[in-house]
């Protein structure tokens, strides 16, 4: 542009609307919206769809349609200027660049007149971009100011001594951030996260776009979490982003004297100095805090909310790390980094970080058993050891041993004694005092302390002590109760089977060293997770081997069973075909638990080669059931009735009634699909399909949920299309709309997808009227896009009746179907492009109509949520109608509710007066859900500040007291999911648990008091053990340490227990840092 001479405004790298505009060029009569990318990698992609980018190691994964994103980018800076400047401007060019030039053997789309698609290399001038006579250079400066875009000055000011020293102490920031974070930082093992719905590794984080929004990394313990965050922060570094990293267990009541003491770490003398110092350069900061699940829920509360008033103060960003998602973290607005377990490959490229090629291979049966980031690297240290026949427990209890060497035996004992205290306490940490008060009674000198923080094992914080991870004190909480259980059966079955020990079942289990009482404890397993993971070797080698004997016999026994089995002939069609129950084998529950874990391990890889045949086995049993279950007198229907129920009753077990177990496993492999993370499943059926060119019915309907929707589809051309065209009528029901939703992805070039037309054709001429199944098969295969076009005039016509009437009333039910075909109309996509089309005034209009017509359905709450977007709050009067509570449960239960309580939260943040309603309904049920409403109502009300929403709600409040309030808590919880699920507020103050949180509570304790009388608001069966679990839910944020007891009454129940236990650890954390 220099060499040009142009006059020109350009804007670069902000948002509009939440869509991120690259660069506008600005000239005077041209306006040019950039989508800028880089182009080294091969893409591919259509004008339509998600295109997908082929990855360095050769794999094609989803990534955003970058045309429609410069397309998107065109419209909402067209639509910005011309609310701006008040006329239409026309719209501007849109160019989709690649920088430097895009991957020669990419197949993409070469452009048309909505967006251009050119190298940088190719952009010589700006005489082919066509004039836009609206657009000047007046227009697009009004934008920066309305966008509040920061004007560029020039570099001059850079040389200034002041600044230059100031820089140097921000540099010097960054090396000791790097150099306190070396250890994680050096040893770093890039890996993929999820993203939007991509994946991504460190080695795609080169973009100061990553960093431009609050973000959340979350996944489970030991998965690489924190070393993922240190990086990011020095990833910052080149972006000119500062990182301030801390760990939130250490935080108390403020955030301040924590960062304070952590810049001071890394060269400032406060973070006050390092904030001035960041606006002088313009510098950004990102606050990263790890470990947010270790706080207690108070805590939590209070740091999350210091994080969202800096940020809003000065203007920072944060990262937050976690096990798992919380509203509380929602409230920042974060983008989410999803990180998984390490899979097999990862786990090698940790422990060979630590050992050689050789002594990786010695380990790599050990990689099989392990599950994190961490025991894999504990694993590659242990080296040579003999750590490959080991458990998961023995490969830490060696690692312990070797840490401590020469004394490990006393250092054990004393990590037994202090776990075993701790688990009694269901706490994560105590006092060092505490700690030399039980060593003390067990005999255990306390000068063992130190020498087990020297080792890394124990951690000290203030006068606090844990263990260093979490992984540890699991290890040695198992240890801990077979070694105090003195290795007794019973005891350790106890043990397996409580709630309080869900996650570390196998590690008891591993710890057991008697091999004669390892062998007792496991004819009495029946815990399916359990029985995996020993066939995982998880639990060492003497219970991976009994399992897999015992797996033999249990395979046999499906194979008899599926040989002896024989229908009940007078129970016939899709929901009543049963089996004679005295024909099933008789399993136990060990050997039910067994069965249950094959579709756990099949996942896993395993079993293909036992379960497959099976389902042939079974099809083959089916077909010699046809000739007694048919009757003379049966015609063509009633035979496809009785072919349906068949295939129902094996592969789904729809009446209900005991099933062969064949049928327990198919009916969860039916559930995977091509999404599943773990894709082992996947590779032996890809082998097979390849090389078997037939395949039985039930053979097919599983193979088609593993790739639905997936490129494996392709391989079931052939048998999709064989069932299309030759064997449709005899085809089960099931069968059949499996094949429906993959035949559009299951073809390789274009003759095939034609034949599959012709063939779906051909079978939709024998219908009187056509089934949803058949033309949505058609809409897949791309064939009804003519008539969808063609229907825009049909759409378009209505709209323009709507527009032509908007005072009639007899035009609103029709402006409401508008609206909602957008989402339930086999050419929804028209409706969509019409409605989109239209004037914002124009809009509005049909949207308010719609409201005016609107009915109790499921389309009525989205439109509503959306009211302050096209009303006023005079129009909230056409939301009175949907104040009723339901009197009674019926269906729709769900969206009912939905609905009832958005309008609620609609009439109070758009300030439109109500009526009180309470006390006036005939069933306890409305009227509970009546004063929960009006809560919901006033703590939404725009007109009053807080503390006056709170006091509004007393009224209601005392109502709903009265009596024995077994609706509130559900009512609560689904009220809050109203909220949630319609992102209707962004203030946590909006949510009942957190905005009323004494009433919730109150509500909370009296149903864990009376839990037998709990009511569901959506369902009309007793539901109370679902009505417990929110109770446990909502105490844990907003309990008190006293709830701790109440709590206690349920951890060793078998649906609660595990819940509460995550309660009462979290309330005890309140205790360990206030």
């Amino acid at each position: 542009m220099e060499a040009l001479q142009v006059n020109a405004v350009l804007l670069a790298n902000f948002h509009i609307k939440s869509v991120q505009v690259d660069l506008i060029i600005g000239l005077e009569n041209r306006l040019i919206v950039v989508e800028i990318k880089g182009g080294h990698l091969e893409l591919q992609g259509d004008y339509n769809g998600n295109w997908q980018i082929k990855t360095p190691t050769g794999e094609w994964k989803p990534t955003r349609n970058y045309y429609e994103q410069a397309l998107t980018a065109k419209h909402v800076v067209r639509d910005a200027l011309t609310l701006i400047t008040h006329h239409n401007i026309g719209y501007p060019e849109a160019l989709l660049l690649f920088s430097p030039q895009l991957n020669k053997n990419s197949k993409i789309v070469s452009g048309d007149h909505k967006v251009s698609v050119k190298n940088l290399q190719d952009i010589k001038d700006f005489t082919p971009f066509k004039k836009n006579f609206g657009s000047t250079l007046e227009s697009c400066r009004q934008l920066a100011d309305r966008l509040s875009l920061e004007a560029v000055e020039g570099v001059n000011w850079a040389i200034s001594p002041a600044y230059k020293q100031i820089e140097q102490q921000l540099r010097n920031y960054g090396k000791l951030y790097r150099l306190s974070y070396s250890e994680n930082l050096d040893s770093f093992i890039d890996f993929q996260f999820r993203y939007k719905e991509e994946n991504l590794s460190i080695s795609q984080i080169n973009s100061i776009h990553f960093f431009q929004h609050n973000l959340h990394i979350v996944g489970p313990s030991g998965c690489g979490k924190s070393m993922l965050a240190q990086k990011m922060g020095e990833i910052a570094l080149n972006f000119r982003i500062i990182p301030i990293y801390l760990q939130a267990l250490h935080f108390e009541r403020q955030l301040g004297p924590m960062i304070d003491e952590e810049v001071k770490l890394l060269g400032y003398n406060s973070a006050a100095n390092l904030l001035k110092d960041r606006e002088q350069l313009n510098y950004d900061i990102v606050l990263i805090l790890d470990g947010i699940n270790e706080c207690s829920a108070v805590q939590r509360a209070q740091l999350v909310r210091c994080v969202k008033i800096m940020c809003e103060r000065f203007l920072i960003r944060t990262m937050i790390i976690s096990q798992e998602n919380d509203p509380l973290i929602a409230s920042l607005k974060c983008n989410v980094f999803e990180v998984q377990l390490p899979n097999h490959e990862l786990k090698k490229k940790i422990a060979g970080n630590v050992v050689d090629h050789d002594t990786l291979t010695l380990i790599e049966p050990l990689l099989e058993i392990v599950e994190t980031g961490l025991e894999a690297r504990v694993a590659g240290e242990l080296g040579k050891e003999g750590a490959s026949a080991l458990s998961r427990f023995g490969l830490f209890d060696l690692f312990t041993r070797k840490k401590l060497g020469g004394n490990s035996a006393d250092g054990i004992l004393a990590l037994d004694t202090l776990a075993a205290y701790l688990f009694d306490q269901l706490a994560s940490s105590t006092t060092e005092r505490i700690v030399e008060r039980v060593f003390l009674e067990a005999g255990i000198n306390s000068s063992i302390i130190d020498e087990l923080i020297d080792s890394g094992i124990l951690r000290r914080y203030t006068d606090r002590l844990s263990f260093r991870h979490e992984i540890f004190l699991n290890n040695y909480i198992a240890e801990s109760i077979v070694r105090f259980s003195k290795n007794q059966r019973d005891a350790v079955l106890k043990a397996l089977s409580s709630p309080v020990n869900f996650n570390r079942k196998t590690l008891i289990l591993g710890a057991v060293d008697d091999t004669q009482i390892l062998a007792l404890i496991l004819l009495e397993v029946v815990d399916k997770e359990l029985i995996a993971a020993c066939f995982l070797g998880e639990c060492g080698r003497f219970a991976q081997q009994w399992v897999k004997n015992q797996f033999i016999s249990i395979f046999d026994g499906i194979k008899n069973e599926i040989n002896d089995f024989e229908f009940d002939e007078k129970n016939k069609g899709l929901w009543n075909t049963k089996i004679k129950q005295e024909t099933l084998t008789s399993w136990n529950q060990s050997n039910l638990a067994f069965i249950e874990a094959v579709p756990i391990l099949f996942e896993n890889g395993y079993f293909f080669n036992d379960v497959w045949p099976l389902l042939s086995q079974l099809d083959q049993r089916n077909l010699d059931a046809l000739p007694t279950m048919f009757t003379t007198e049966m015609k063509g229907r009633d035979k496809q009735d009785v072919i349906d129920g068949i295939f129902a009753c094996m592969y789904l077990s729809l009446t209900g009634s005991p099933a062969l177990a064949i049928t327990r496993i198919v009916k969860v492999l039916h559930n995977f699909h091509s999404f599943n993370n773990n894709k082992k499943f996947l590779i032996p059926i890809r082998e097979y399909l390849r090389k078997e060119p037939t395949q039985s019915f039930g053979q097919i309907y599983i193979a088609t949920s593993f790739f639905k929707l997936g490129e494996d589809t392709k391989l079931l051309y052939p048998y999709i299309f064989s069932i299309l065209s030759q064997k449709w009528w005899v085809a089960p029901y099931h069968l059949k709309l499996d094949i429906c939703w993959s035949v559009g992805y299951c073809w390789s070039n274009e003759l095939q997808r034609l034949e599959l037309i012709d063939a779906v054709n051909e079978l939709a001429s024998h219908y009187s009227s056509l089934p949803t199944t058949i033309f949505e098969a058609l809409q897949a295969l791309g064939a009804t896009e003519a008539d969808e076009v063609n229907y825009e005039q049909v759409t378009k016509k209505e709209i323009e009746n709507c527009l032509a009437n908007l005072d009639d009333a007899e035009y609103w039910p029709m402006a409401y179907a508008v609206y909602y075909k957008q989402f339930d109309h086999p050419y929804g996509k028209s409706y969509r492009i019409q409605l989109d089309s239209l004037e914002e005034s124009e809009l509005k209009a049909i949207l308010l109509m719609a409201l005016k017509g609107s009915t109790y359905d499921i389309f009525a709450s989205g439109l509503v949520s959306k009211l302050s977007t096209f009303g006023t709050v005079n129009d909230c009067f056409y939301l009175e109608k949907f104040r009723m509570p339901p009197e009674e449960l019926n269906g729709f239960a769900q969206e009912r509710s939905d609905l009832f309580f958005i309008t609620h939260v609609v009439m109070g943040q758009m300030g439109y007066q109500i009526t009180s309603l309470l006390g006036t309904y005939e069933s306890e049920l409305a009227n509970t859900l009546s004063g929960i409403a009006e809560c919901v109502y006033n703590l939404n009300s725009i007109n009053l500040n807080i503390v006056e929403r709170v006091k509004r709600c007393q009224i209601a409040i005392n109502f709903l007291k009265r009596g024995d309030s077994k609706y509130v808590v559900d009512g609560i919880y689904w009220a809050d999911w109203a909220i949630r699920s319609y992102k209707l507020n962004d203030s946590t103050n909006a949510y009942l648990q957190l905005g009323l949180p004494e009433m919730t509570a109150f509500f909370c304790r009296k149903a864990l008091s009376n839990p037998g009388i709990q009511k569901s608001i959506l369902f009309s069966w007793d539901a109370p053990e679902e009505i417990l679990q929110h109770a446990i839910y909502m105490l844990e944020s907003i309990g008190e340490i006293t709830d701790i007891a109440r709590l206690k009454e349920f951890v060793n129940h078998p649906k609660l227990g595990r819940l509460a236990i995550e309660a009462i650890q979290k309330l005890e954390r309140v205790n360990t840092f206030m």
